[in-house]
């Protein structure tokens, strides 16, 4: 916890990152820091030894925009370096359209768990989620939790999940704006 300045921490840790091949989990939790620090965890991601099966953000200081959170869009093009990940969980770090299409076209060959929560989805980044809840065979769960969709949303989620035989286990939780039946 706590305020990372300029990442320093970030580049001083590559060297273990890149070099422990037993090291299978990485959890960044409520990480603030100086613009500069996303390159810098990208650079130490994008270098970690490809033994790592789970990787997960997480801020728990509330719910929007934070001038000191982590620039996902830095730091999603990493994760293309780590095709093995079985774990991918985002929990409240500004993902929104550009961050869900990013991941949606990296080609992770086992995913098995992919948690996205976020205070900036919209029903066009949910149409870009459902492609991959349509499209990965491999994944087993799936938590999903966008804020203030509509029709399309809803929509777009519901046709991906009828083709989907994989899911093991779906936690959904949705802020509706607008939901027009009939």
């Amino acid at each position: 916890h706590g305020n990372l300045s300029d990442g320093i921490i970030f580049k001083m840790l590559t060297p273990f990152f890149k070099h422990n091949s037993n090291l299978n989990e990485i959890v960044f939790e409520d990480i603030t820091c100086m613009p500069g620090c996303s390159d810098l965890l990208a650079l130490a991601l994008g270098g970690c030894h490809k033994s790592i099966k789970c990787i997960m953000f997480f801020r728990n200081n509330g719910v929007g925009a934070n001038d000191n959170a982590l620039e996902m869009m830095k730091i999603i093009p990493a994760l293309k370096t780590h095709p093995q990940l079985e774990t991918l969980a985002l929990y409240r770090m500004g993902i929104g359209r550009s961050e869900c299409m990013a991941i949606s076209t990296i080609q992770f060959n086992d995913l098995h768990t992919l948690e996205l929560v976020g205070d900036e989805i919209d029903d066009e980044t949910v149409e870009n989620v459902a492609g991959i809840l349509a499209s990965n065979e491999s994944l087993r769960n799936f938590t999903f939790s966008p804020h203030g969709i509509g029709d399309r949303g809803v929509h777009a989620i519901s046709h991906a999940l009828q083709g989907n035989t994989t899911l093991r286990s779906l936690t959904l939780s949705f802020r509706i704006h607008t939901i027009t039946i009939g």
